[in-house]
């Protein structure tokens, strides 16, 4: 199995952003992108210990956030899939956060993630940065 280099990292190895971009640009993310779990909290579904536990089981596991939930009989597949849609129609990208942050132009990012999605598409050694096993 391969593992893939981040479109942040793909940039900084290009030349076109600063590992301090790409930092500022993952904050802007995290401030701007409210998380499943969160959700689910508003809604109240799940409470504080159980977004602990299920982050606790993501990390230990690799499985996705709302896979566990449902695994572990707290939210169901169609609250997972609700609170996902409502996160996907406000989700900020990388790419687009570095372009709110002056980091890159839009036409540059646009140009070079069609770039890096073929590039992963067909498993280039550019965006490879470890095999596992």
């Amino acid at each position: 199995m391969r593992a893939y280099l981040l479109f942040g990292q793909f940039l900084r190895n290009e030349g076109l952003v600063s590992l301090e971009d790409v930092v500022k640009a993952r904050v802007y993310q995290k401030n701007q992108n409210q998380r499943i779990g969160d959700r689910l909290k508003e809604k109240g579904v799940l409470g504080e210990e159980d977004v602990q536990k299920i982050l606790v089981l993501q990390e230990e596991s690799m499985k996705r956030f709302g896979e566990i939930t449902v695994e572990l009989g707290l939210a169901t597949s169609d609250q997972i899939k609700e609170a996902l849609d409502e996160g996907e129609e406000e989700y900020v990208m990388i790419g687009q956060a570095m372009v709110n942050q002056g980091a890159i132009s839009k036409e540059k990012m646009e140009e070079k993630l069609s770039e890096f999605m073929t590039l992963c598409k067909a498993n280039d050694q550019k965006v490879s940065k470890i095999t596992l096993f």
